[in-house]
């Protein structure tokens, strides 16, 4: 699978699909490369327009390869189809799993990988999306594997890839996710150790909620994403010219179209 995967890659560079890194600074997901350079983790903290973990990913890259965009967007782009890796090696377990024959799990495989347009388009796309696909497969092997022997590690597993989920996407950041999970692994053990994990799931939960908290104490905003996150960094983000955007907000007096904020 990997084999073949690899082979219709190299087609994929060969047509010139691949990202235009240029296009980094137009993506909102992503914060000003400078900020992340000069101060990743208070920069990731006091972020509150959306959770945190893929401005990690991207503030890492920066620190190792620098701030250039065409660079950057190169290196998300290998980070994706290492990502793709796993991604199709879960697609083999849980194929495996469900005891598919040889000729199915290809057929399976050529429809959702090989020529799936979303597939590669979330690859190339510079987004977090493509990260919550491989999560998404890691999440439903161990739920698999889960239901065969109710392992506590596989308990935990899955809670830790919510919890990963959780601080990528703001999707999944109510604490009716982490519920949603707790019932479906009840349903699967029924009465086993519920009370293990119900423990489990208030720990997970509470931590789902730490962004939650943060902004509360930051900006006075019980929420893992806030519209004035949203609205100071439309306003702010100008990637050729920080400073001067800034500037420009700051000395503006009518600030009512743009946020309702406290200062």
């Amino acid at each position: 699978l990997l084999s073949i995967y690899i082979i219709v890659r190299i087609f994929t560079f060969y047509l010139q699909i691949v990202p235009v890194g240029e296009e980094i600074g137009l993506r909102w997901q992503l914060m000003n490369p400078e900020l992340l350079s000069k101060d990743l983790f208070g920069t990731l903290y006091y972020l509150h327009f959306q959770p945190p973990f893929w401005n990690l990913i991207y503030g890492i890259f920066i620190k190792i390869f620098g701030v250039d965009y065409k660079t950057l967007g190169g290196v998300l782009h290998f980070f994706n189809i290492f990502l793709s890796f796993f991604t199709i090696y879960y697609f083999y377990l849980i194929t495996s799993f469900f005891k598919l024959t040889k000729i199915q799990i290809y057929i399976v495989y050529f429809i959702f990988f090989i020529f799936s347009l979303s597939f590669l388009y979330y690859e190339t796309y510079i987004h977090y999306a493509h990260l919550t696909v491989f999560l998404f497969a890691q999440f439903s092997y161990l739920y698999l594997k889960f239901s065969e022997n109710h392992l506590l590690k596989y308990e935990l597993s899955i809670y830790f890839t919510a919890l990963f989920l959780v601080f990528t996407w703001s999707a999944f950041s109510l604490p009716f996710f982490m519920f949603v999970i707790f019932i479906g692994l009840t349903l699967i053990k029924f009465k086993q150790n519920i009370l293990r994990s119900f423990i489990i799931f208030c720990i997970f939960t509470l931590l789902s909620l730490t962004l939650s908290i943060k902004n509360k104490i930051e900006v006075n905003m019980f929420a893992s994403t806030t519209g004035i996150g949203m609205s100071l960094f439309t306003i702010l983000n100008d990637r050729h010219d920080w400073e001067q955007s800034k500037a420009k907000f700051l000395a503006s007096k009518d600030y009512s179209w743009k946020c309702n904020f406290n200062p």
